[in-house]
């Protein structure tokens, strides 16, 4: 558990500052995004096995009687705020398109430096709640990433301008 919780803060942190650098190129540098890795464990508790192991001694028998699971890395989420509030519920529909969107674009870029090649990139409804402006970064971000693949029930992509496209 230890190591898991360790590589997914990691993890975030990593995404996260990707992620922060994709949401400004998409919003023009108007919305603040961030991500928290939400463990169920103290940072303190989960960096020490033997800590961890007592929390887990601590709770064994009220799960038992539960017949769940109430601790543990596969109880663990993240947390998604713009400017400190839930995505979940305070953002409008391309507020949280354009934070997936950074969200893909972040993720391809991690995996593009680990991997030392330029992956594909692939997004179902990508175009789908987003304002013009919105719209046009996003396009203009898409036609450096190499090979895309996109579907979107409009037609509103126009890559024309990209000579690898012709």
């Amino acid at each position: 558990s230890t190591y898991l919780i360790k590589k997914r803060v990691e993890g975030i942190e990593k995404l996260s500052q990707k992620l922060k650098q994709h949401i400004k190129n998409l919003t023009d540098n108007h919305e603040l995004f961030d991500m928290k890795y939400h463990s169920s464990f103290a940072p303190d508790v989960f960096e020490d096995p033997k800590l961890l192991a007592q929390e887990y001694e601590k709770i064994r028998h009220k799960e038992k009687l539960l017949g769940s699971t109430l601790i543990g890395p596969h109880r663990e989420d993240f947390g998604i705020y713009l400017e400190k509030q839930s995505v979940k519920s305070f953002c409008s529909e391309g507020q949280k398109r354009s934070f997936l969107t950074a969200l893909k674009l972040a993720e391809w870029q991690l995996v593009a430096s680990d991997l030392l090649v330029s992956p594909l990139l692939c997004v179902d409804d990508l175009g789908v709640h987003l304002d013009e402006k919105r719209h046009t970064l996003l396009e203009q971000k898409l036609t450096k990433l190499g090979q895309v693949f996109i579907t979107s029930p409009k037609n509103t992509f126009s890559l024309e301008g990209d000579p690898q496209l012709k």
